[in-house]
């Protein structure tokens, strides 16, 4: 190799190391920008949530469960834009749910998470486009399922002096079609509330604090509401957070039973925690009721190894997050799946 080649293999290599310091400069410059508008309240802001929530529901969706960043302002951005370079499966998570959801499972023998398997595509994977934005009740296609609904020898003598359970909502304004402050997820669990009292006398408080006005913060504050709970009444049979999904079709998240349509469910949970083991005991029995019960209506788990403020479900191993249906539920389907979730909870707390 003569002195020429030598000479144009440096200037190659500093051309490229000069390409790189470039590059990297624009990019902490983008960082920063975005570091500033975020910091400036966006993420705080209701509305700016709301409008991130219905035009880009991969990016809400992740700000609402994603995984803890510790403070880095790095993974905020990364959580932000749904990607997580350790994880590259979880991108395709976001934007098709069921792969997620077909291949991740519960060990029933010792309540433990087993691992992400790889992954496969078949139809139901797959969103189709038939120039129907809502379909109705027959372009759903769901095949009528005739299920069991109440049972009597399940009622107990109701004790509003010792509730055994606490519902709240951590995100209070998610709602459902047609939209609106009286079509949210507190909207179900009213419904939830009233049919576990009335029909299988299971004492609840459902508590509406409004923790969602500062979308940062939303953990961090229903925590707080958890804890004021905890120290008045020490624990419950079963704490649980309602949600609702963003993302899925509303194909995805339906299913007919007794002549009507359903949103299905589906639980998510944090894993690192202590008490997972015991959390996990708590889901498998109510996926395994709600299985023999009725299949199909529970879309499993989706689980994250870091949730924010653990989802809360490290204050007791009775916690719960549960998502009912999608953005693009209707409200009835909604409230409709609460008779059909208080089944199932009667089952695991009254049955003898």
């Amino acid at each position: 190799m003569n002195n020429n080649e030598i000479i144009n293999i440096r200037n190659i290599k500093l051309k490229i190391a000069l390409f790189l310091l470039v590059t990297l400069a624009l990019f902490i410059g983008i960082v920063n920008c975005l570091k500033h508008n975020m910091t400036s309240g966006v993420n705080g802001s209701a509305i700016y949530t709301k409008l991130l929530n219905y035009s880009m529901p991969i990016v809400s969706q992740y700000g609402q469960d994603g995984e803890e960043h510790s403070g880095q302002f790095k993974n905020l951005i990364m959580d932000a834009l749904g990607i997580n370079i350790y994880n590259p499966i979880s991108i395709l998570e976001k934007e098709l749910p069921l792969i997620s959801m077909e291949n991740r499972g519960l060990n029933k023998e010792n309540g433990s998470i087993e691992s992400l398997n790889p992954f496969k595509l078949n139809d139901n994977s797959i969103s189709k486009n038939n120039n129907k934005a809502n379909p109705t009740e027959n372009d759903l296609k769901l095949s009528n399922k005739v299920v069991p609904l109440e049972d009597n020898t399940l009622k107990k003598k109701l004790d509003a002096n010792k509730p055994d359970i606490l519902i709240y909502h951590t995100h209070n304004n998610e709602d459902f079609a047609p939209g609106g402050p009286n079509n949210t997820v507190v909207t179900v669990g009213d419904e939830l509330q009233k049919i576990l009292q009335e029909t299988y006398g299971i004492s609840v408080i459902h508590d509406k604090t409004v923790h969602s006005d500062n979308y940062a913060t939303c953990y961090n504050k229903s925590g707080q509401t958890v804890d004021k709970y905890l120290n008045q009444y020490k624990d419950f049979k079963l704490i649980i957070d309602i949600h609702r999904d963003s993302g899925p079709s509303r194909e995805t998240i339906t299913t007919r039973m007794n002549d009507e349509n359903i949103a299905k469910i589906m639980f998510v949970v944090s894993k690192n925690r202590k008490n997972i083991n015991e959390n996990m005991k708590l889901l498998n029995g109510l996926i395994g009721i709600s299985d023999k019960l009725y299949p199909g209506y529970c879309r499993g788990i989706f689980s994250y190894n870091h949730g924010i403020g653990s989802f809360n479900q490290d204050k007791s191993s009775n916690s719960i997050l549960v998502e009912v249906g999608s953005d693009t539920t209707k409200i009835e389907e909604a409230t409709a799946t609460a008779k059909y979730l208080a089944r199932i909870i009667a089952e695991q707390l009254n049955r003898k």
